[in-house]
């Protein structure tokens, strides 16, 4: 016996199988009269697979005591819809054919449904998932030989809402941990990334304007504040050193400008030596002529009166 959810109004599951003419039907029958209410019966051989498309040789060689005979997903899809209480419109089978009829046979679940056939109890051994449920089958053996199978379906509806509560409590969690960081990045922005905006628009006038003169303002005494007068000593470092470098530049200039002025004065007092030695030169050239002349001019003299006589 398989028992349904034990909720008001739902029908109980009740699997009777056996061999062939066994006598599942006539228990079935049996049972529908004498449980403490409403039942209904579905029984398997509606549920065979369509083997009309065979022929005559290949549906006698066919082997219809397989499980894969059956239809299994539409079995499924109906006995889930039963156990929920909801009607069926199970198909008709004709075993002449081994195909089904057009026609359909209404099935509307009581307090029981008793689902009658060779592989009612069937079912692979093993845990799965189907239709939301959680299906286990464990066989019952003694001495190597199997006597039955207990199976458990378990509906996991109550998991998947705690796993769903668990997820929205997870990302609930998340939301508030982003925002509650959100407005506290906002509040420490003003105590860390303001100072730091601030100097780095320092250091760009400093940059732009060559201004060493100028000096970033001091916001407190944490790690920030530090950096913040570290770097107010490395610009009082580098305006002392441009000072003093200025200062060495002016005494040069100053010096060359002196040598300047120095190598002019010798050059002028060059110029006037060359020109007092030139003229030295050019007297002493023309003393000579002229001695010349001074010492020959009596002569010239007495020459020029003896002509005149």
């Amino acid at each position: 016996m398989q028992p349904g959810s034990e909720a008001e109004g739902t029908p109980r599951l009740i699997g009777i199988a056996g061999p062939s003419c066994a006598g599942k039907t006539t228990l079935a029958q049996a049972l529908c009269a004498r449980l403490p209410g409403p039942a209904a019966t579905l029984s398997l051989d509606a549920y065979y697979r369509d083997f009309a498309r065979l022929s005559a040789a290949e549906q006698a060689d066919f082997n219809f005591d397989a499980p894969d005979a059956l239809d299994r997903e539409l079995l499924a899809r109906h006995l889930r819809a039963l156990a929920a209480g909801r009607p069926v419109a199970g198909p008709v089978y004709d075993f002449t054919t081994h195909s089904r009829t057009t026609e359909q046979a209404l099935l509307t679940p009581g307090a029981f449904v008793l689902v009658e056939g060779i592989f009612a109890l069937y079912w692979r051994d093993g845990h799965y998932f189907e239709g939301g449920d959680l299906l286990v089958f464990k066989p019952i053996a003694y001495e190597d030989e199997r006597l039955g199978t207990i199976f458990l379906r378990a509906d996991t509806e109550a998991l998947n809402a705690r796993l769903r509560n668990g997820a929205l409590l997870v990302l609930l969690v998340m939301v508030v941990s982003s925002l509650l960081a959100y407005l506290l990045s906002s509040k420490l922005q003003a105590l860390v990334s303001d100072p730091i905006a601030q100097l780095a628009q320092t250091v760009r006038v400093i940059s732009n304007q060559r201004d060493y003169t100028l000096r970033a303002k001091q916001v407190g005494r944490d790690d920030v504040g530090r950096l913040v007068e570290a770097f107010n000593q490395m610009l009082e470092e580098l305006q002392r050193e441009i000072g003093e470098r200025r200062q060495v530049q002016e005494e040069l200039e100053k010096a060359h400008r002196q040598l300047q002025e120095h190598q002019a004065q010798m050059l002028q007092a060059e110029k006037m030596a060359s020109i007092g030695q030139l003229a030295a030169g050019v007297a002493h050239e023309l003393n000579n002529p002229i001695a010349f002349v001074f010492s020959n001019f009596s002569t010239l003299e007495e020459y020029i009166q003896d002509l005149s006589m």
